[in-house]
């Protein structure tokens, strides 16, 4: 037995058993973690966790764009710029190995700490992403100091780049992403650049297949801080996650229209994540989020509808 149901102008579809599932989880929830460093959270790296900080100054931190750590969370979100002091906000982190040396600085009146080697890093990502396909370099981008921006890039191993982790303006950014280890050859990304001042050198360094070259002052820079998978259309299920029950990971989607869905709400895991996302709600056709989803047991039946110009399908009984 079909049972169609129709919501906000989208049809979705009902189904029967299935052996995986997801839904997708508000990003502003209150269940979002509240810790006051990231320590327990070393072994997993390269995963994002969505934290609620309150902006502080009152912690102890080491490091710029990427903290040890032990650093406290709420002094850390204050000098990166992503919190105010007493603003409780939710945001993304990304867990990062350890580094041999951590820069301090003086950001939005937070002094962090330099300090030697530690085993564990982390960043902050931004969750709702409005970006564009990225340019060759970021000169047009020099006035916008400390800015973050969000570009989608696809690998690259043509292009001239001077430096290693801070790179001058001009360099080829698809290039640099793979010498930073952000993105593979070929690999389609949304990467977070920070904009940063014009330094007196840049050390040149072999990484990733990649060699940059030194460089003397120039008037302008760039980091890479992190990177998320971007998923569209045939592209992007969750088939490959059904071992992962109850855990919540972040994604970045591009709303697609042509992708097959089943379920409402509750979704089986083959279905198409960008146009369950725009069935669900949480983006429009084209628009590029950054959206959180839970991983849930098989159902026993997936009842479509139809919302937000997506039919979605019922499957089982």
């Amino acid at each position: 037995i079909i049972k169609v149901r129709q919501k906000n102008g989208t049809t979705s579809s009902s189904y029967g058993q299935w052996s995986g599932s997801f839904r997708f989880i508000d990003h502003t929830t209150t269940s979002a973690v509240t810790i006051t460093n990231l320590i327990d959270y070393r072994s997993k790296v390269n995963q994002i966790l969505s934290v609620s900080v309150t902006g502080s100054l009152g912690g102890s931190i080491y490091g710029t764009k990427i903290y040890t750590d032990d650093s406290i969370i709420n002094t850390a979100a204050v000098h990166a710029g992503i919190a105010n002091v007493g603003e409780t906000k939710i945001v993304d982190t990304k867990i990062l190995p350890g580094k041999i040396s951590y820069q301090g600085s003086t950001q939005n009146g937070v002094t962090s700490s330099s300090y030697e080697a530690w085993p564990g890093s982390y960043t902050f990502t931004i969750n709702t992403i409005n970006c564009v396909m990225a340019p060759i370099d970021l000169i047009n981008f020099r006035e916008k100091i400390n800015q973050l921006l969000s570009f989608v890039v696809t690998g690259k191993n043509e292009g001239s780049i001077f430096g290693t982790d801070i790179y001058t303006d001009d360099s080829n950014l698809a290039v640099a992403a793979v010498h930073s280890g952000m993105v593979t050859l070929g690999e389609t990304k949304v990467i977070i650049v920070q904009i940063l001042p014009g330094k007196s050198s840049y050390h040149g360094t072999t990484q990733n297949d990649i060699t940059s070259t030194s460089y003397g002052h120039w008037i302008g820079s760039y980091s890479i801080l992190s990177s998320i998978p971007t998923f569209k259309m045939a592209l992007s299920n969750l088939v490959n996650y059904r071992d992962k029950i109850n855990q919540i990971l972040s994604f970045t989607v591009i709303g697609a229209t042509g992708g097959s869905v089943w379920g409402t709400d509750i979704y089986s895991d083959d279905s198409n994540i960008a146009t369950a996302a725009i069935h669900a709600g949480l983006v429009n056709d084209n628009e590029m989020k950054t959206i959180n989803v839970k991983i849930l047991p098989g159902q026993a039946s997936y009842d479509g509808s139809i919302r937000n110009g997506i039919t979605s399908l019922s499957y089982g009984s």
